[in-house]
């Protein structure tokens, strides 16, 4: 009888030991699959971003702004650092008339990468959408300070953000009633663009 107990005792131990190796085996297994698909999204990442991207493009051409709102804030999830999402979210906004939010996503492309010009101009031309010149010079004198950008092998400007800035600084200077730096700034239009019409 007492042969009969023990017999009993020692399989359900050993029944017991074998589940629990059975859930280490699993959790084990789990943590390391879940490992290599953090390894995997981390290396991939950039590719990712860059298909999201071209979708972004894809639903601008189509005006579907609702839908490259939603594909950028998930790049922003993905990574945070992206000032093309960023800068692409701004855009959206303002397109959609929300200013508010277009400027604090101008705000964030702007520290990721200050020396860009159009995010700096399209800041600029938030603030001036909301009659807010005096916040505009600012994000226009930048450009503005960087001088005009050249091609040298074309002698062409590439996208004329110098001149566009300096025109939406003539406008603002003139809105704020200084009469000193909006000729100052009509002089540097006439000395850099002296084709150009006004």
């Amino acid at each position: 009888m007492i042969d009969m107990e023990e017999k009993v005792h020692s399989e359900g131990c050993a029944c017991g030991h074998e589940n629990h190796r059975h859930g280490v085996s699993f959790v084990l297994r789990w943590l390391i699959s879940a490992g290599i698909i953090v390894g995997l999204l981390f290396v991939l990442r950039p590719f990712l971003v860059q298909q999201m991207m071209v979708r972004v493009s894809s639903y601008l051409a189509c005006a579907a702004y609702d839908d490259a709102v939603r594909v950028c804030k998930k790049i922003i999830f993905i990574d945070k650092n992206n000032f093309r999402a960023w800068s692409s979210l701004g855009y959206l906004y303002r397109q959609s008339g929300q200013i508010d939010k277009a400027i604090e996503a101008y705000k964030q492309a702007v520290v990721l990468k200050p020396e860009d010009k159009s995010i700096c101009f399209d800041m600029g031309m938030a603030y001036f959408s909301r009659k807010e010149s005096v916040r505009a010079i600012p994000c226009f004198e930048r450009i503005r300070s960087k001088g005009p950008d050249k091609n040298k092998a074309l002698a062409l400007d590439i996208i004329n953000y110098h001149r566009s800035a300096l025109t939406m600084l003539r406008e603002c200077y003139r809105q704020s009633g200084d009469l000193a730096k909006t000729n100052d700034v009509e002089r540097e239009i006439k000395k850099y663009y002296p084709l150009y019409e006004k």
